[in-house]
């Protein structure tokens, strides 16, 4: 993620008038790094850069819970619900927020990265603590 926080944040400075396929590059480069590095999340696979595949599975794991009495689904039913659910209060929150701030508004993407890389690190650190 580090990466990534470091590119959003640079590119919050980055002059309104430099045209976006020099500065979409780096952020897909960012991007990709993050997917590639984190794929799953309580042993379910899923996306963390774009939501569509969460969807997808999202749909398919409640439509298999409510239609096929398929127990086992509902708890990635609600896994999948618990990612797609702020992605989409995140994007819309953050659309309406370039109103006002532009290309600033990458700002607070950053700042919510660097909150979820130190709950991250406190989790881990507290996980590996309790398995001494």
């Amino acid at each position: 993620m580090v990466p990534l926080l470091v590119i959003s944040t640079l590119v919050g400075f980055i002059p309104v008038n430099v045209p976006n396929y020099y500065i979409v590059p780096f952020l897909a480069l960012g991007m990709a790094m993050q997917s590639g590095t984190f794929r799953k999340i309580d042993g379910l696979g899923y996306s963390n850069v774009f939501t569509s595949g969460n969807l997808r599975k999202t749909v398919l794991s409640w439509s298999q819970f409510y239609i096929l009495d398929d127990e086992s689904q509902r708890a990635s039913g609600k896994d999948y619900l618990i990612i797609v659910l702020p992605f989409t209060f995140g994007a819309l929150i953050s659309a309406l927020m370039q109103k006002c701030l532009g290309i600033r508004t990458i700002w607070i993407a950053s700042m919510i990265l660097i909150m979820a890389n130190i709950a991250y690190g406190v989790l881990v650190k507290q996980k590996y603590r309790s398995e001494k």
